[in-house]
């Protein structure tokens, strides 16, 4: 079974929960029969709610399990034009192999936030369900930077 959702999202405060989230999950509960679906990619701009709606999903469809491409990135080496570098210019090999036996090894469903989907040819083998969250860059950019403020310490502003 293969799959790919694309969900939209205009607002700069509010994530994009799919309202057609039923619709993965019927697909994912005929599939549990078959063990069919194992890796459910979560893939987006910097700024599209990738932690938040994987995070979430993960909850609803539980046993599911949700790791982040942050807490991962050690396993990947980065191209020397980065940022401005294609999914494929990345070398994923290691974490690669790290999802693949996370795969192999779990009973749950894995809701990977990886910001390449299926642009990553060598990932790409291994996810069986991708949700491409489709946010306007200037919306992304507004929750980027309402991030990145709401990180920092800001008591020695007061």
């Amino acid at each position: 079974m293969d799959g790919i959702f694309k969900i939209k999202c205009i607002h700069p405060t509010i994530p994009a929960v799919p309202s057609s989230l039923w619709a993965l999950r019927v697909m994912l509960a005929l599939s549990k029969v078959e063990n069919m679906i194992k890796l459910i990619t979560v893939s987006g701009n910097s700024g599209a709610g990738k932690t938040e709606i994987g995070k979430r999903l993960a909850d609803r469809l539980s046993p599911a399990k949700f790791l982040s491409f942050d807490d991962y990135d050690d396993k990947v080496i980065f191209p020397k034009n980065y940022p401005v570098s294609m999914p494929e210019e990345y070398d994923v090999s290691e974490l690669f192999g790290f999802i693949e036996k996370e795969k192999e090894d779990s009973s749950e469903i894995i809701v990977f936030d990886y910001p390449f989907g299926r642009a990553n040819k060598t990932m790409n083998s291994i996810i069986d369900f991708a949700v491409f969250l489709h946010v306007p860059l200037d919306v992304s950019m507004a929750r980027r930077t309402r991030r990145e403020w709401n990180s920092k310490n800001t008591s020695d502003c007061e």
